[in-house]
């Protein structure tokens, strides 16, 4: 070898030795920096000699990064299920059953059975009145709350469409840059890293594959198959509705769905997109949250219907004790009758309190017809009112209460261990994830010995040849 070519192979081995000592403190710096992946120079021997320093790699995993997107999608998921779940379940009730909807009847039957007996005792009478207004109260905020789960699914539906659309475009346009950087030999390590950043991003809402392409591009796929980005993104539509009513459905137009490149898809857990929190908002506003509405619905029915069939004074169309805002209860209108229960404005009344408590609250004559005593006879019988429901148990009327508060505990309590147990997952995945493509400080400790190693070996190796041209150039 030459003494030129000795001089210039050394030359580019220090150049290779700074670049990738710079590498190694960018890779420390960045140890603890979530998605980071460690960066390093691909060398390759020139046919005229030296070494090529030109290429940056990052490092990847595509097993490890698939199994952290899916598992990421999950958790998601299961957490967007988890809270709506808890949130529904405490609008029924607490879970040690000492507040909500079931103790409040069991009291309202309490004051009734107590008025009965002493139906001359003015405070009693009044206390059963306010116990009438508390049941009316937890059913009207209960039917609240559950409205106002279903409008924060529509919302957040419309949230998770912008965001999936923006994080497509931005994937798509990094494509694009990173295609260019390729073709010029620069650095991509950095963009790469972007592009994983809003791949990650984009997994919250819907499960994604990733399958990359000659040129750098990668594509993107849902886990059940839907196209996402191939060339151009996707994009997704969705229309607010703003204020969801308690029988809105997608079927009949009075509540909005997904579409995709203009086509309707189906949002929920069936669909395409199914397994991220995209889909857990579809199925909490369409199936979750609905279901709870019918529950409670149901049980201001049975109420309502106990209660008029106990009073025999009450004419065609008037209300008992509680009423269906000022009418009775009509078995063809339950959809949201949880909303509307009302106390009789005709109990309201103190000076007639006693009267109306013992004769009845209706417009029919008649003598004293014990209406206290059918009223808490109807409260505390044990009967199948909720068969419509599924529900085929004879129950008094707070048992019912107290059995459907149950069951949302319940399911709620399933929902936060399936949710702990996907946020379990998804850590144990993105840390097998971080070990596989993540930096060991140790390791980068060595190789900065190394490199220090190379570089005084090719200094060395400069200075010998310089030695020997001065050498020669003295004879």
């Amino acid at each position: 070898m030459s003494i030129s070519g000795a001089f210039a192979n050394a030359r580019s081995g220090l150049t290779l030795n700074a670049r990738a000592a710079e590498l190694v403190s960018s890779n420390i710096a960045n140890a603890l920096t979530p998605n980071h992946a460690r960066q390093e120079i691909v060398a390759k021997t020139m046919r005229t000699g030296g070494v090529d320093s030109g290429q940056v790699v990052r490092a990847s995993d595509a097993v490890g990064m698939a199994a952290k997107l899916s598992a990421s999608a999950a958790a998601a998921s299961a957490r967007t299920t988890s809270q709506g779940r808890v949130q529904i379940a405490n609008l029924l009730g607490s879970a040690d059953g000492s507040s909500g909807l079931a103790p409040s009847l069991n009291a309202f039957g309490v004051a009734l059975s107590q008025a009965s007996v002493s139906p001359e005792n003015h405070a009693g009478l009044e206390a059963v009145l306010s116990a009438a207004h508390d049941v009316a109260e937890d059913l009207n905020t209960a039917a609240t709350g559950l409205r106002d789960l279903r409008n924060d699914a529509d919302a957040s539906i419309a949230q998770r469409t912008s965001q999936i659309n923006e994080g497509l475009l931005s994937i798509n346009d990094l494509n694009a840059q990173i295609v260019t950087a390729m073709s010029r030999r620069q650095d991509t390590a950095a963009l790469q890293q972007e592009r994983e950043g809003h791949i990650l991003e984009l997994s919250q809402h819907i499960p994604v594959s990733v399958v990359n392409r000659q040129d750098g591009r990668i594509a993107l796929f849902s886990e059940r198959g839907a196209t996402l980005l191939d060339g151009a993104p996707a994009t997704f539509g969705f229309e607010a509705s703003g204020v969801v009513g308690d029988d809105a459905t997608i079927a009949d137009g009075t509540v909005g769905g997904i579409t995709m490149n203009g086509l309707p898809m189906d949002g929920g857990s069936a669909g395409l997109l199914s397994g991220g929190g995209l889909s857990a908002d579809f199925d909490m506003r369409d199936v979750i949250v609905p279901q709870a509405q019918m529950s409670l619905d149901d049980i201001a029915g049975a109420l309502l219907a106990r209660l008029d069939a106990a009073d025999t004074s009450l004419g065609p169309g008037e209300g008992g004790v509680l009423t269906d805002r000022i009418s009775s209860y009509d078995p063809s209108r339950t959809t949201g009758l949880a909303s509307r229960v009302r106390v009789n404005p005709g109990f309201e009344d103190p000076s007639g309190l006693r009267g109306k408590l013992q004769s009845g609250l209706g417009s029919l004559p008649g003598p004293d017809t014990g209406v206290l005593g059918a009223l808490t006879a109807a409260l505390t019988r044990q009967d199948a009112d909720l068969s419509a429901s599924g529900d085929l148990s004879r129950r008094d009327i707070a048992g019912h209460a107290s059995a459907i508060s149950s069951g949302l505990h319940v399911a709620a309590y399933r929902a936060e261990e399936s949710s702990t147990q996907a946020a379990a997952k998804s850590l144990s995945a993105e840390t097998n994830h971080a070990q596989s493509v993540g930096v060991d400080s140790d390791l980068q400790l060595q190789k900065l010995l190394q490199i220090e190693n190379a570089y005084a070996a090719n200094a060395r190796v400069i200075a010998t040849a310089d030695a020997m041209m001065q050498r020669l150039l003295e004879l």
